[in-house]
């Protein structure tokens, strides 16, 4: 058994979200990766997809989820259970802070643009401009 503390549990902020990490290959796990995130006004996360199935459950405030070509928002409590390979992003709908957890059913997430290139994770991420996603983009296969 492995047993975490704050001192093993530090915040990263980056300009546009500040993630903890609570589970994953470098803490230890071998199958599952589980991220707490808050996101400030005006923060995102880009439009992007993974090769595994996630699981995010937003806790506090509303988003707006964009798919593909859609959006809707969503408030809090609220869970999203996105298939591998789907393309999601999220944008702080409102002025509250959003706060969520994510979760993985493997130790090393992997995230890519929508055209197939490896993104960083969320604690290395320090794009600042928002990623859209455009007609003429070749989505992944």
């Amino acid at each position: 058994m492995i047993v975490l503390g704050k001192e093993q549990l530090p915040w990263a902020s980056v300009p546009r979200i500040t993630t903890r990490v609570h589970a994953q290959d470098t803490l230890g796990t071998l199958r599952t990766t589980l991220w707490e995130q808050r996101i400030e006004p005006g923060g995102f996360i880009p439009i992007h997809y993974h090769d595994t199935e996630e699981v995010i459950t937003v806790l506090e405030g509303a988003i707006t989820l964009k798919d593909g070509d859609s959006q809707r928002t969503l408030h809090a409590p609220t869970t999203l259970i996105i298939p591998a390979q789907e393309l999601h992003g999220i944008e702080v709908f409102g002025e509250e802070v959003v706060h969520l957890v994510a979760a993985f059913p493997t130790a090393t997430p992997r995230i890519f643009d929508v055209n197939g290139k490896p993104r960083p994770l969320p604690q290395h991420d320090f794009e600042t401009k928002r990623d859209k996603l455009s007609g003429d983009a070749a989505p992944h296969e």
